[in-house]
């Protein structure tokens, strides 16, 4: 279950930024900023962390599933689908 090297550089810079943006966030409350403003931007982050978590996902799923489906054994595979269908149904809040 690898992504893929681009995929890979892409997600790093990604988290490389967001954890920027969270350090500016810390740094807006330890200078009293106005709430608005760091709500702002807390929102900026989370949705910075979706878009992430949507790419992990979607470089993910389908070698996660190859390498279900080469289970020999039945049980196995049932298994591990349905430990993967939770974490996606977690992930999701479905």
């Amino acid at each position: 279950m690898e992504i893929a090297d681009k995929a890979k550089e892409r997600t790093i810079y990604s988290l490389k930024r967001t954890e920027g943006q969270i350090r500016g966030i810390q740094k807006m409350i330890s200078e009293s900023r106005d709430c608005i403003d760091v709500l702002n931007q807390v929102d900026a982050a989370i949705g910075a962390l979706s878009r992430i978590e949507d790419n992990i996902l979607h470089n993910l799923i389908r070698p996660c599933i190859e390498d279900i489906l080469k289970e020999k054994k039945r049980a196995e595979r049932e298994e591990k689908l349905i430990e993967l269908l939770e974490l996606i149904r977690r992930l999701r809040k479905i």
